[in-house]
């Protein structure tokens, strides 16, 4: 069979599959939203965290959603090394927590370029309701916050992010030059410096060729 065919028949047989899992699904089960995830500084205001990919079972339905690329998440003022905590909403409880940040403009997503601020699991039964850590140093930072929670309607896992900066507005916001502006740069200093080879080169050729004066005597 050709491959083209071969691929064909896998997307109609998993489309079919998707269509009876529907059908199969009791018209009364409800889906359960995921948590969402809150920061608290030490000034006590609360900021809602972009929301990561997840996994949630809430018994009659599970889902997962994936987010594909990180969010381009709004600046959220802190003090360098402050004691920030971490909650979800709805009475969803943390079992297990990671936290970790890298630098908001490197654009590299890998185990590299994260720093981990912190860690932890709760004891076996009793999660917990809000975690505290120590905040990333003086910077412009993504905070990324892994959990698995828990509570009366289901358990999973999930993940949010925050940019948190120090850093003046003016810092903050500035563009970043893009590939196109930066080639654009790089040529015109390339040309520039061919130019003034191409007249150095002019000069000396100039010179050589000037009559020489006649000799005395």
């Amino acid at each position: 069979m050709p491959r083209a065919a071969t691929w064909s028949s896998i997307r109609t047989v998993t489309a079919a599959a998707a269509g009876i899992l529907l059908l199969a699904t009791p018209a009364f089960a409800v889906h359960v939203a995921p948590p969402r995830g809150w920061l608290s500084g030490e000034a006590d205001s609360s900021v809602v965290g972009d929301d990561g990919s997840y996994c949630l079972d809430s018994g009659d339905h599970a889902s997962c959603g994936d987010i594909g690329e990180l969010p381009r998440s709004p600046v959220t003022r802190i003090e360098g090394g402050e004691t920030i905590g971490f909650q979800l909403n709805d009475g969803w409880a943390i079992e297990r927590w990671v936290v970790a940040y890298q630098r908001y403009t490197d654009g590299r997503d890998g185990p590299d370029s994260e720093r981990r601020l912190a860690e932890g699991r709760a004891p076996k039964g009793s999660p917990r309701s809000r975690i505290t850590f120590e905040g990333p140093p003086a910077g412009d930072w993504r905070l990324m916050i892994f959990v698995r929670f828990v509570g009366p309607r289901g358990s999973g896992d999930t993940s949010f992010y925050w940019r948190l900066s120090t850093l003046p507005e003016t810092a903050v916001t500035a563009p970043t030059p893009s590939r196109s502006e930066e080639e654009r740069a790089r040529g015109a200093m390339l040309a520039a410096a061919a130019a003034g080879i191409g007249f150095a080169g002019w000069q000396l050729l100039r010179s050589r060729r000037a009559p020489r004066g006649r000799r005395v005597g």
